[in-house]
């Protein structure tokens, strides 16, 4: 069982990552490594800021201690029911992307964290006196930035944008023509990707769309 995991973690580790996972939801998966090894277990994977090194946690039990895998280690990885592949596009190097829509015209999310601004208080107390902002205990402006792309491959992509979304969405979901009908008359439009790829995913329209 050391051998076992000595090796795993040669194999996987790489490059230094960032620090082991505090909240992260783990979920059953598989990782398909660059050296052509799929190792099957739990992993864990949440978006980072731009600037981090992107990757996921392995673990083949939940009594083992998560190994870190690089991005760069990586060709994609699944998670439940959830695809993701590595880019090596060169506008995204070693990006992971989620993959929506997996016919010939492909669909992905890349998805990172935004960085939240502390939340500043004035304690300054007595009226006249000067405040002072102290950073209490919580971010504004946080949570998840979403870009879409699409092609044929994860590392041939384009960037979605609003004048293509027509285009761009009835042709990657033709085998759903309910779906294309609603991208058609306008029912979803570029600023509800996030509901429709529900849709074009579940068969059920979400109740709100375009806010």
């Amino acid at each position: 069982m050391r051998l076992f995991l000595f090796v795993l973690f040669i194999l996987l580790s790489g490059t230094a990552l960032y620090a082991q996972p505090s909240g992260y939801k783990w979920a059953p998966g598989k990782l398909y490594h660059t050296s052509g090894e799929v190792f099957t277990g739990e992993v864990a994977w949440s978006p980072t800021t731009s600037a981090e090194q992107d990757g996921v946690y392995f673990r083949r039990s939940n009594d083992l201690e998560p190994i870190p895998v690089a991005a760069d280690r990586l060709l994609s990885f699944t998670m439940d029911a959830d695809s993701f592949v590595v880019s090596r596009n060169q506008d995204l190097q070693n990006a992971i992307l989620l993959v929506d829509v997996n016919g010939p015209v492909k669909v992905y999310t890349r998805q990172t964290k935004r960085k939240g601004l502390p939340m500043m208080v004035n304690t300054g107390g007595m009226a006249g006196a000067v405040g002072v902002g102290i950073g209490l205990g919580g971010l504004v402006g946080g949570g998840t930035k979403r870009v879409y792309y699409y092609g044929n491959d994860a590392n041939n992509i384009t960037k979605l944008s609003k004048k293509q979304f027509i285009e761009v969405m009835s042709n990657a979901m033709a085998d759903k023509p309910k779906v294309v009908d609603k991208i058609k008359d306008k029912t979803y439009k570029y600023g509800d990707m996030k509901e429709l790829l529900e849709f074009y995913r579940t068969g059920q329209q979400p109740k709100q769309v375009g806010y």
